[in-house]
C-alpha cells in the first residue's frame, strides 16, 4: 500500500529521475524494511512490490520499460536499491546482534535458535547449514535461515554460549 501510494504520488509530480529514487532510497524502503521487522515477505510479494517502484524509476528517467532492472541496480548509474537485498540484509544482521547480545534478547534468541535445532533434528546450529532449515510459518528465525541459504552465508553461534553455559564446558 505504501509503494502504491508512493508511486502514484511521484508519478504525478515534476520530479527528476534522481529525485524519485532518492525518495524511494530514502523514505519508501526504510518504510517498508520497518514494517517487515518481524517477518520475511515472500519473494512474490518482493518482486511485486519493487516492480513498482522500478517502473516508476525507469519512467522518471525516460527508459523504456524493457530495460533491465539490473541497469537501475548498478551503482554507477542509478543505484536504485533491491528490495530483497535489502530485507536479507536487515534481518541477517538483526539476527547477528540478537544472538550476540549477552542480555535477555540474546538469551532468548539463542533458546529459540535451539529449539529450531531440536524441531528440525538437526546436530548443529541452524545457522551454520542453514540449506537443511525448513522454513514454516511464524518463525523468523527459520525464515532468515532461508535467507542465509539463498545468499550461501553462515553465522557461527557456540553450543555454550547457545545454552549459556561457560566457554570452557565439555561440548555435547
Amino acid at each position: 500500500q505504501d509503494t502504491s501510494t508512493i508511486c502514484s504520488i511521484l508519478r504525478r509530480k515534476a520530479v527528476t529521475d534522481r529525485q524519485a529514487i532518492y525518495v524511494i532510497s530514502h523514505v519508501l524502503l526504510p518504510r517498508i524494511l520497518y514494517k517487515t521487522a518481524i517477518h520475511v515477505l515472500a519473494p512474490s510479494v518482493v518482486q511485486k512490490v519493487q516492480g513498482k517502484y522500478m517502473a516508476l524509476c525507469k519512467h522518471k528517467a525516460q527508459l523504456p520499460s524493457t530495460t533491465p532492472n539490473s541497469l537501475m541496480h548498478h551503482h554507477r548509474l542509478y543505484n536504485v536499491p533491491a528490495l530483497g537485498d535489502l530485507m536479507a540484509a536487515d534481518h541477517i544482521a538483526g539476527l547477528q546482534v540478537r544472538l550476540n547480545d549477552d542480555g535477555l534478547v540474546g538469551r532468548a534468541v539463542r533458546a529459540r535458535m535451539f529449539a529450531l535445532q531440536k524441531r528440525q533434528g538437526l546436530g548443529v546450529c541452524p545457522s551454520l547449514v542453514p540449506e537443511e532449515v525448513i522454513p514454516y510459518k511464524n518463525n523468523l528465525i527459520a525464515q532468515v535461515c532461508r535467507l542465509l541459504a539463498d545468499r550461501n552465508i553462515t553465522i557461527s553461534v557456540s553450543m555454550a554460549m547457545m545454552l549459556s553455559l561457560p566457554e570452557t564446558s565439555p561440548s555435547i
